[in-house]
């Protein structure tokens, strides 16, 4: 559009700073979600690719904005890609750099964490393998829905004790009337129980917090 039909449209202004919104939009996801991967990493959430896209939805919501009004009004309005132009296109790529190498960050130095999962066939030899040193047990199942709100506590507990023995016996197929339960005194779940040498020190039922989690782990 010429300087002669700028000012024979009554509208321009109001169109010209539309356009100019509109085509920061990309950009301005980018810069977000890089300050959102950034916050992840420091607050050590694990990677996972649900957290990608939690980090990336800024981007990816921005852009499919600007697409969609590029589509649509791309003859009414005076939409343009600033930040693929001059010096800014080297910012761009510094940028989109930068958000690849947190991903990667967040990827190698915040792995998923995952408790060594056992069946309860497993516990005795457990109990004999670990007998000189001390180790924890997790009892729970899959159709428990507390040990299901408890699995991301305990992963955050332990995540941080990795030098711990931790283990998860998984009883969810398994009948809680069995003797192997009654003889490890497991009545209900989910139960954290600290052994020492092959015997039972303490136990932590039910629902805890993570901060009661890291008191247990450290008496």
């Amino acid at each position: 559009m010429n300087d002669e039909e700028n000012i024979a449209d009554p509208d321009y202004e109001v169109k010209r700073n539309v356009s100019i919104y509109c085509s920061w939009l990309p950009f301005c996801g980018l810069i977000i979600s890089i300050i959102t991967t950034f916050i992840m990493f420091i607050k050590q959430k694990e990677w996972s690719l649900s957290l990608v896209f939690y980090t990336l939805i800024s981007l990816i919501g921005m852009s499919l904005i600007f697409l969609l009004v590029f589509v649509l009004l791309r003859k009414v309005l005076y939409l343009e890609f600033p930040y693929l132009k001059g010096k800014m296109k080297y910012l761009t790529v510094l940028a989109v750099l930068i958000l690849i190498i947190l991903q990667v960050i967040i990827f190698i130095f915040n792995p998923v964490f995952k408790l060594t999962t056992i069946q309860l066939n497993e516990v005795e030899t457990i109990i004999k393998n670990e007998a000189s040193s001390n180790y924890y047990i997790v009892y729970g199942a899959e159709n428990c829905v507390y040990c299901i709100r408890m699995e991301d506590t305990y992963k955050a507990a332990f995540k941080k004790e990795r030098e711990k023995n931790v283990f998860y016996c998984d009883l969810t197929n398994e009948n809680y009337s069995d003797e192997r339960l009654k003889e490890l005194n497991v009545q209900k779940i989910p139960v954290l129980i600290s052994y020492e040498k092959g015997v039972e020190v303490e136990r932590l039922e039910g629902m805890q917090s993570v901060e009661e989690l890291k008191k247990f782990l450290n008496k």
